[in-house]
């Protein structure tokens, strides 16, 4: 008997953020509204156009609650990692680490795409900087990174199920980035 591999039989776990050629390695946002985390010797399944991809994960060394580094068997290339950089990644919940729940609502924001009204796309969320009083959202486009205070005057919308962020930067701030 043969079981079809299915999104619903997976659990969501976040988007692959960008790629470290020289390492071999990817960088994957962490989805912090997911109850498990990947682990070595298991499977991740990456969602390229649609079709779902097993990946066998060797090496996995986490960077916070909100980012993890992972070396992939058969992905030998910098020119394959970029190829799958952008795409959301499922796991299978019975062979991962449950993790334990943080009550910070802002972390789920990790591996949303940003655009700002007048700049366009910015990129992806690869982490939360928090620093008292002024949280940080750092996006992540190709090698470079923009951080935009995480802050409600900035935020137009929010749309969860599309993972999209709309932001108004105030004037000149993303300039500073470039």
């Amino acid at each position: 008997m043969t079981i079809a591999l299915t999104k619903e039989l997976l659990h969501p776990a976040g988007k692959v953020i960008k790629t470290n050629g020289k390492l071999r390695k990817i960088i994957l946002g962490l989805d912090a509204g997911s109850a498990y985390l990947p682990k070595e010797s298991s499977y991740l399944f990456v969602d390229v156009h649609g079709c779902l991809v097993p990946f066998f994960i060797e090496e996995i060394s986490f960077k916070g609650d909100h980012s993890a580094a992972v070396l992939l068997r058969f992905l030998d290339s910098e020119k394959k990692s970029k190829e799958i950089s952008g795409c959301l990644f499922y796991i299978d919940p019975t062979f991962q680490i449950k993790k334990k729940r943080k009550n910070d609502p802002s972390v789920d924001l990790l591996g949303y795409t940003v655009s700002d009204i007048v700049h366009g796309e910015l990129g992806i969320v690869s982490d939360i900087i928090i620093y008292p009083g002024n949280p940080l959202l750092s996006i992540m486009k190709e090698d470079k990174e923009i951080l935009v205070p995480l802050a409600e005057d900035f935020i137009v919308k929010i749309d969860r199920r599309k993972k999209y962020i709309e932001i108004q930067a105030p004037e000149g701030l993303i300039d500073l980035n470039k």
